[in-house]
């Protein structure tokens, strides 16, 4: 288990400079909606155009997963970003078990 959001923070590695601006945007904005986060694992919704459905997960293979059309080729898009960047997730993940 993580107990800090490095292997979160590692993600935003593969997000490009368009995607880190709007994807923070949306965090600070509040548009963020987490569903769980337990186990390195934090299942959120963002509010885009629809709402997005997002699932990161940490480690040195982190893995993400969006269903907008920009992550449909493997980006890490902004509401990925966005997921990272909510303060809420920040919180949360450094006080897992």
């Amino acid at each position: 288990m993580t107990n800090d959001t490095s292997g979160f923070l590692a993600l935003l590695d593969n997000a490009s400079s368009g995607a880190l601006e709007r994807g923070r945007d949306l965090a600070d904005h509040g548009w963020v909606s987490l569903g769980s986060v337990s186990d390195g694992v934090v299942q959120a919704r963002v509010q885009g155009t629809v709402v997005y459905r997002v699932a990161l997960t940490a480690g040195d293979n982190g893995s993400w997963s969006c269903d907008c059309a920009a992550a449909a080729d493997g980006s890490f898009c902004k509401y990925g970003v966005a997921v990272v960047a909510a303060p809420e997730a920040q919180v949360l993940v450094r006080h897992l078990p």
